[in-house]
């Protein structure tokens, strides 16, 4: 599905930062080693902003940072009961999944993992890198969708894995490792800013994908081609982004970019909507030069 058609569509999800704290160091990564984090009351007044608008069904939380090392972050899920949740971490950081369950508004789980390997992955994303906490997240996250299911609720448990020039023949593997764990789907993201590596890496990078996509549907696990997939979208709409200082993003791409709307602090949703910015984002002209668009444009030449 290309953006474009969606531009104009309402928002029914917003993506939050809670904290810039990692106890990684990700060779692709843009985080500074200046941190901050949400206070629990900021975070109220997040969610109080959130709130005016009635059509936010969903909170993703999401970032530069690991939301479970947030000391309030399973207080932060107890108020947003009125909401479905998706969690994105790293998978490093020990989960209580016991806690997941009581509030049974969790039902997307999107862990990062850029190599099956130990060895490798900790050359990735640095010597921090917890790789048995993992697979105790792993295991323990085939349980709680089990549960779930026992309770007639799907979770949806995601892989993503970021595209480097140390993972490319890991590849295929990766979806024999989302198999072994029960995973519902596996996403490989292009590396944003790194379009010389894609182009370089072309032709190996699509038949490694091509090859994996068949194993994933032998497997029953969804897999999109990277080069046809764009991480701005939600299901009908385009997931905006509001980072731990409270600035405003249209999408994926102007978070990228640090071309902000405005700030929930002092800005209401609909003056942001009168901003350039944001009125180039709708006409569709920022997706012409996105790095999601070049990386497409790459497969259909």
């Amino acid at each position: 599905m290309n953006p474009v058609s969606l531009l104009k569509n309402s928002t029914k999800s917003v993506s939050i930062e809670i904290t810039t704290c990692c106890p990684l160091n990700c060779v692709y990564c843009e985080r500074k080693i200046h941190n901050k984090t949400l206070s629990f009351d900021e975070f109220l007044y997040l969610k109080s902003i959130i709130k005016q608008q009635p059509l936010i069904n969903r909170i993703t939380f999401c970032g530069i940072g690991e939301a479970f090392l947030h000391k309030d972050f399973y207080r932060m899920l107890q108020h947003l009961s009125d909401y479905k949740i998706t969690i994105i971490t790293s998978g490093t950081i020990l989960v209580d999944f016991d806690k997941l369950s009581e509030m049974e508004n969790v039902d997307i789980l999107i862990f990062s993992i850029d190599s099956v390997s130990r060895e490798k992955v900790v050359d990735i994303c640095g010597e921090n890198y917890n790789y048995d906490n993992l697979l105790t997240n792993l295991e323990n996250l085939k349980k709680y969708c089990k549960q779930a299911l026992r309770k007639r609720k799907f979770v949806t448990s995601i892989i993503n894995c970021t595209i480097n020039k140390s993972n490319i023949e890991d590849i295929v593997n990766m979806v024999d490792f989302a198999f072994k764990y029960g995973f519902s789907g596996i996403h490989f993201s292009l590396p944003w800013g790194n379009y010389e590596l894609v182009k370089e890496q072309h032709q190996i990078l699509v038949e490694q994908f091509n090859k994996a996509m068949d194993k994933a549907k032998r497997y029953g696990i969804v897999m999109e081609n990277p080069f046809n997939s764009y991480c701005c979208i939600t299901h009908d709409h385009i997931m905006p982004y509001i980072d731990v200082n409270g600035n405003m993003y249209y999408c994926a791409y102007g978070l990228n970019k640090k071309e902000v709307l405005g700030n929930i602090k002092v800005d209401a949703f609909d003056d942001m909507k009168t901003n350039p910015i944001y009125l180039d984002y709708i006409s569709g002209d920022k997706c012409k030069i996105c790095d999601m668009t070049e990386f497409c444009n790459l497969e259909r030449r």
